[in-house]
């Protein structure tokens, strides 16, 4: 996967393919050049505007229905988080229901809360790789095995990705750089 500006999916398909590349080229120590020489596409190229991939919250209960997962609210898929939020919501769902006063009035509060972080931090993912911002990160997440794990567990909902990004650790990561590279 790759992002980028507005402009990133517009075009013929022959540009946005040299835009992808561009992309993929901009991160040696992620795919060395070399390599990326020598690979073939093995599927065609999928845009989807950044429009499609911001994602929503949407109202999630009504009379005798309830939303989960995607159709409830939707993040960009870069971070795989909408299988999380399925089987989170359904449990709450299953949980609520067959309570001994059995209503989903909270549903709505919960999932704005458990979501808004991770709703966020995948946005941001899914418009890696930024040169200068994403090799810090990796460079980081793989020098520390604490982060690297943390890294892990907030795809699977263990850590906040607050947890995983702090000030701590992004001024370690980024000490060197210059001031504009670290935002």
């Amino acid at each position: 996967m790759a992002a980028g500006d507005a402009e990133f999916t517009k075009g013929t398909k022959r540009e946005r393919l040299r835009r992808y590349f561009d992309v993929l080229g901009r991160c040696p120590e992620t795919i060395p050049p070399d390599q990326l020489e020598r690979g073939r596409m093995v599927s065609n190229l999928v845009v989807a505007p950044e429009s499609l991939t911001r994602g929503y919250f949407r109202r999630p209960t009504g009379p005798g229905w309830a939303l989960l997962g995607d159709a409830a609210h939707f993040k960009h898929p870069g971070t795989a988080q909408g299988i999380c939020d399925a089987v989170e919501q359904a449990i709450y769902i299953a949980e609520a229901l067959s309570s001994a006063q059995p209503g989903l009035d909270g549903y709505r509060d919960w999932i704005d809360q458990r979501a808004a972080e991770h709703y966020d931090w995948s946005f941001s993912w899914g418009r890696f790789p930024k040169p200068g911002v994403s090799d810090r990160l990796f460079r980081g997440w793989a020098a520390d095995p604490n982060a690297g794990q943390d890294l892990r567990d907030t795809f699977s909902r263990r850590v906040a990705p607050s947890e995983l990004m702090t000030k701590e650790r992004l001024a370690r990561w980024f000490a060197d750089a210059p001031a504009a590279q670290s935002t």
